[in-house]
């Protein structure tokens, strides 16, 4: 399988990146927008879990209105937690 070298430039710059990062916060956000530069997609949601009570807390989210979020939310963890 060949993968031209700016694809490879790509996967090098964004691991670069997220290497330096040294906040959890910094690296959801920097994470998002280096699978964009590499998969490139209109918006994405981040779903941090509360590990104690399995239920999502406030997510990060790319060009999504945050409506959305508590409207999925609501819905889909009435049949499943994920």
């Amino acid at each position: 399988m060949y993968i031209p070298m700016q694809t490879m430039q790509k996967y090098n710059d964004a691991l670069y990146i997220l290497h330096q990062c040294d906040r959890l916060d910094h690296f959801v956000s920097q994470t998002m927008e280096q699978l964009r530069n590499l998969i490139p997609y209109e918006s994405g949601v981040y779903f941090p879990v509360n590990v104690s009570s399995s239920e999502f807390e406030a997510p990060y989210h790319v060009d999504l209105d945050n409506r959305l979020f508590h409207d999925y939310r609501d819905y889909y963890c009435q049949h499943d937690n994920y």
